[in-house]
């Protein structure tokens, strides 16, 4: 008898933020072991949008309700390949590392990388560090979780941080590296939301 014949197939949904469209199916003999386990797509199989391949998004496994999985966003990372492609000869990277929290208690690092073509003065590099940290942490405040993770992803928080940051130098580049949850939202605070 194979090994087959006593795992089923579990369906697994993205969160309510990304329209709970299906991820890819995992095979389990018993549905409580792939509680934790992360699913990793890219954005670009959820949104459509093939500009966005080199951007890969991990979701972990909640809960299992009969043959489905519930997940929450876990983590947003950009390609390694393409970080590394976009560092040249004659560019200055200067990268931003920040904790935010928002409203319903959810605990989020960001990694933020700007290019600038020529050298750039470490005070200037300075000043883009904090505007980039001011943007992320008074928009992680007034917001929700699922409200600032969407504001993330969905490109927003790059149009905002660029405008800020042109102020100070003209900026090539800016892509928002890795965002990592540290500590999810409250469990009150998650049901409160999804009604």
């Amino acid at each position: 008898m194979s090994s087959k014949a006593n795992k089923l197939w579990v369906s697994i949904n993205a969160p309510a933020v990304f329209n709970q469209i299906p991820l890819p199916k995992i095979m389990t003999s018993s549905p409580e072991s792939i509680i934790n386990r992360r699913i990793t797509v890219s954005l670009s199989d959820i949104t459509g949008d093939i500009r966005q391949v080199q951007v890969f998004l991990k979701f972990r496994i909640t809960n299992v309700e009969g043959n489905t999985a519930r997940t929450r966003f876990d983590q947003l990372e950009l390609a390694r390949e393409y970080v590394r492609g976009m560092v040249r000869k004659g560019i200055t990277k200067t990268e931003a590392i920040l904790e935010a929290e928002t409203k319903d208690g959810a605990l989020v690092r960001i990694f933020v990388v700007t290019i600038n073509r020529g050298k750039l003065h470490r005070s200037k590099r300075t000043a883009i560090r904090k505007a980039v940290e001011n943007v992320f942490v008074t928009k992680a405040n007034e917001s929700l979780f699922n409200d600032f993770v969407q504001y993330i992803v969905m490109g927003r928080a790059g149009a905002d941080i660029a405008s800020e940051v042109r102020k100070i130098a003209s900026v090539n580049t800016l892509e928002i590296r890795k965002v990592k949850v540290l500590r999810p939202p409250s469990a009150e605070a998650q049901s409160q939301e999804a009604v």
